[in-house]
């Protein structure tokens, strides 16, 4: 039932006050229990939303963990395989004066090392790895040519001229 509206000025009976006071608590009441069932809700939803947000948290704090581990891991394979060419360890696998033309296979990953010497007027002398020329000395009487080039085994050198050829295998310093 509405509440009755009264008059300003006139008397109102027991009992229309007492419909009015009747209508206004069952309001108040049903608005209570509106808002107390909507700060449930609420409160809820924020109780799940914190839980969803400290559960990828550490899922994120995990995983950042885990790429740190895997980035020490890299770092240290790198430094465990250094690239760094060991002079000391170089062996010559061609040496040849006056050799012309000729090739070699490569059966190791690690550096090649070149000198080329031109001995002759008009003569040009040339390297190439996998047909990649990486060396060449001038068409001049004592010209040098030296140089030092990454490989990998199943490679091949070769080179072409009438002069002299070394060349050296050089590991890496990580192997």
């Amino acid at each position: 039932m509405p509440l009755t509206n009264i008059e300003y000025g006139s008397l109102a009976s027991s009992e229309v006050m007492n419909d009015n006071f009747e209508y206004l608590d069952d309001r108040i009441t049903t608005v209570a229990g509106n808002i107390t069932s909507t700060a449930s809700a609420i409160n809820s939803n924020i109780a799940s939303m914190n839980s969803t947000f400290t559960s990828q948290y550490e899922g994120v704090i995990s995983d950042i963990g885990d790429l740190e581990n895997s980035l020490d891991d890299l770092i240290s394979d790198f430094e465990a395989y250094d690239l760094t060419p060991d002079y000391e360890h170089a062996v010559t696998v061609v040496n040849k004066t006056n050799g012309g033309s000729g090739s070699h296979n490569i059966d190791w990953n690690g550096w090649l090392a070149f000198d080329l010497y031109c001995n002759q007027n008009s003569a040009r002398f040339q390297i190439d790895i996998d047909g990649v020329r990486v060396g060449a000395t001038a068409s001049d009487e004592g010209d040098r040519a030296a140089g030092i080039v990454m490989v990998k085994s199943g490679s091949v050198i070769s080179w072409n001229g009438s002069q002299s050829i070394t060349i050296k295998k050089v590991p890496f310093i990580g192997g």
